[in-house]
């Protein structure tokens, strides 16, 4: 009787097991990797978004508030001018003119000639002033010409404080001249603050390594995850500048030692970018594929067995 050959492998059974698990890890290897990448994709695409409806939120919020500020203080200064129509000597009482301001609680209150010369003012240094010397103040001159005239400047930053101020002006009802208030927009100032948009960013994560960036249209950054680079241009943070082209795209580069997928759209007058690690992107595939991995090591092992005993035992008994 023949002894059994151990070496002796059934190669043609072998290989077609082999490329059959090697075929399946290939194809796991291409869906797990797509499905990754999209899945990628979509995360970044969500926090793109939900960071473009928190700016449009606060733009709308910010709007609103304005509009109902300005409204109320078109209605102060309408109301001022009434009461200088009712008694135009008031304009050169500093008494009566600091009875009014505090009861339309405001900070300043003006008045102009038909020259567009400050004549009466809660602030004494002020009187003589030209509304014409100024490219803020001369606006204001053609409420000398329109008697309807109204206008709400945006607030904007006074003093070597940079306190946020506002001036309203209306026409005088009595003669022409200019009627007008200054105020802190207190309610607006503090949503100005909470909606600064140099907090959207800040510290929004997508996972564990996925960043956020938001810039103007020109690329200077204006919020960031990390804060850094906050009104430098887009390329200090390490990106090319060729890697922006057109209103959206995608690409993957290497920022800070970390290879990412970036994702950019633009969204009304801001840039949007958002990132994810690759490393992190394909983190479940990896461990899905050692698992099938292992899993085709063992099965080709115990398949090799079977077969090399199955082809021992066929010989012994042949034999």
């Amino acid at each position: 009787m023949k002894k059994p050959e151990i070496g002796r492998l059934p190669l043609v059974q072998l290989s077609i097991i082999f490329a059959v698990l090697l075929t399946s890890l290939v194809i796991s290897w291409t869906m797990l990797s797509r499905q990754a990448m999209n899945s990628g994709r979509n995360l970044i695409n969500l926090s793109m978004l939900h960071i473009a409806d928190q700016i449009r939120q606060n733009d709308q919020t910010l709007y609103t508030l304005r509009l109902e500020s300005d409204a109320q203080s078109i209605a102060k200064a309408r109301a001022f001018a009434y009461m200088i129509q009712q008694d135009p000597s008031l304009i050169h009482d500093e008494q009566k003119l600091e009875e009014i301001r505090k009861l339309l609680d405001v900070d300043e209150l003006h008045v102009s000639d038909k020259n567009g010369i400050l004549v009466g003012s809660t602030i004494h240094s002020f009187i003589g002033y030209n509304f014409a010397s100024d490219p803020q103040s001369k606006p204001f001159l053609l409420a000398i010409y329109y008697r309807d005239f109204k206008l709400a400047q945006p607030p904007m930053p006074k003093g070597f404080d940079k306190t946020i101020f506002q001036y309203t002006g209306v026409s005088r009802l009595d003669e022409p001249g200019i009627v007008q208030i200054g105020y802190k927009p207190e309610r607006l100032y503090r949503a100005l603050a909470a909606a600064d948009i140099a907090k959207v960013a800040y510290g929004y994560r997508t996972r564990q390594t996925g960043t956020i960036i938001v810039t103007d249209l020109n690329g200077k950054i204006l919020s960031s995850t990390d804060g850094r680079f906050t009104g430098r241009d887009v390329s200090a943070y390490g990106f090319p500048r060729n890697c922006f082209r057109g209103p959206e795209g995608m690409f993957t580069e290497t920022i800070g030692g970390l290879k990412s997928l970036f994702i950019y759209r633009v969204y009304d007058d801001y840039m949007i970018i958002g990132s994810l690690g690759l490393e992190e992107l394909y983190q479940r595939r990896n461990q899905s594929m050692i698992v099938q991995v292992v899993t085709s090591i063992a099965v080709f092992s115990l398949m090799t067995l079977f077969l090399i005993r199955k082809n021992n035992k066929s010989e012994t008994v042949s034999a």
